[in-house]
């Protein structure tokens, strides 16, 4: 190989030469992009390709819709509007010097003392209240309850014995009682 110097057109005129014995041509500059067409296995590919990420969004598409908004009902809550089972409410209170006193499930009365009733429901229904204690069971009162809570009037209970007495209010019964719908109170009397 020589290290002469050769003008352009000397250059050309040796690759003119090349060519016609048969040389591969001259490569394409680097910054023109070589055109390759495909092959017909190579566009089936690329069709599948296409169809299965179109199937995978519609997929996507169909199981992550945001959840349906429950309606909204009269009473401001929202839900289904099946009908509601009531659920039963039952204060009770003792007369202590001359004054109705409100007493929490588990406190502790005197033998004698007459217990008060404060019934209700969270809806209309009838109401059921019994007392279980040591002389056994016995019913209280049966009444209808609009909801709002209710003075249980000119009716008391007196714990003649010491025990344990349950006060239970009931909208399924008689000595039927699941809750919510039935509420159970206890009292020790002394």
């Amino acid at each position: 190989m020589t290290t002469e110097k050769r003008t352009d057109q000397e250059l050309d005129a040796l690759v003119g030469a090349l060519r016609l014995r048969g040389a591969p041509p001259a490569a394409a500059p680097p910054w023109e992009p070589e055109v390759v067409p495909l092959r017909p296995d190579r566009r089936r590919t690329l069709a599948w390709s296409a169809a299965g990420v179109l199937a995978a969004a519609a997929v996507a598409l169909l199981t992550l819709q945001p959840p349906e908004v429950a309606p909204v009902r009269e009473d401001g809550r929202r839900g289904a509007s099946a009908p509601e089972t009531a659920e039963a409410r039952l204060w009770l209170s003792v007369e202590r010097d001359g004054e109705r006193v409100r007493i929490a499930s588990g406190e502790q009365v005197a033998s004698g003392e007459r217990i008060f009733f404060r019934v209700g429901s969270s809806a209309a229904a009838t109401l059921h209240v019994w007392a279980e204690g040591p002389e056994g069971y016995a019913r209280v009162v049966e009444l209808s309850s609009e909801g709002p809570p209710q003075n249980v009037p000119e009716l008391a209970y007196v714990l003649a014995e010491a025990g344990t007495y349950t006060f239970v209010a009931s909208v399924e019964g008689w000595q039927q009682c699941t809750p919510p719908s039935c509420v159970r109170f206890e009292v020790v009397s002394r």
